[in-house]
């Protein structure tokens, strides 16, 4: 038996809208600063921007989530 729990969807506002999204990411060869960069593709639409940052991603991904 597992010790985790489904969800509690009864505060749920209504049905869920999933987004699938394709994120390529580039990395510097040498050194291991953890910075990244690349391109999201919102799968479906083909829609696709490149991102220099960690937190320029997540904004896409949020504003696409809307």
């Amino acid at each position: 038996m597992s010790d985790t729990q489904p969800p509690d969807k009864s505060a749920a506002p209504g049905p869920e809208r999933l987004g699938y999204f394709l994120v390529r990411v580039r990395r510097p060869a040498t050194g291991g600063s953890g910075e990244f960069a690349g391109l999201v593709e919102r799968l479906g639409t083909g829609e696709k921007r490149a991102f220099q940052t960690g937190d320029e991603l997540a904004r896409v991904v949020e504003e696409w989530s809307r």
